[in-house]
């Protein structure tokens, strides 16, 4: 709205589901809210995350805990004692996942709109040089970690 800072966008960002791989739902490609009912979860205590539980897992699921201890977070996935959520920029470069001990799916939901990760700057003045060869390579790193 404000139409002198610009909005680059680096690219979207979708929310996974991340489950061990002895969980009933490790085999899905995709999963939806409903998919999720009555699963407990725990939640990286991330302002994000805690909202889109609240917005949007709240009635199907149960939180377990909240942490910001990553480890007790993987502990309760890799046990199977629990599922968490997370980006998917964040998730692709987890260890469970990277091992094969816990599995990202990718969680579908209609009434999110979509939500980016990118770079807000003035508008005025111009970026120099040195600043826009920065921001491509913000931009070749989020990509080149995409798609590995």
């Amino acid at each position: 709205k404000n139409k002198e800072m610009v909005f680059d966008i680096f690219q979207e960002v979708k929310i996974n589901v991340c489950v061990s791989k002895n969980h009933t739902l490790a085999e899905c490609k995709q999963l939806t809210i409903d998919d999720l009912k009555n699963e407990a979860l725990v939640v990286h205590d991330e302002q994000y995350l805690k909202w889109y539980y609240e917005e949007f897992l709240k009635n199907t699921t149960e939180i377990l805990f909240t942490t910001n201890n990553l480890d007790s977070i993987r502990s309760a996935v890799k046990e199977n004692i629990a599922i968490t959520i997370g980006t998917d920029f964040v998730v692709q470069n987890e260890p469970l996942i990277q091992s094969g001990e816990a599995i990202a799916i990718e969680l579908i939901n209609p009434f999110h709109r979509p939500f980016y990760v990118g770079c807000v700057r003035n508008e005025y003045p111009p970026l120099s040089v040195a600043d826009k060869m920065y921001i491509n390579e913000l931009k070749n790193e989020f990509n080149r970690r995409s798609n590995s």
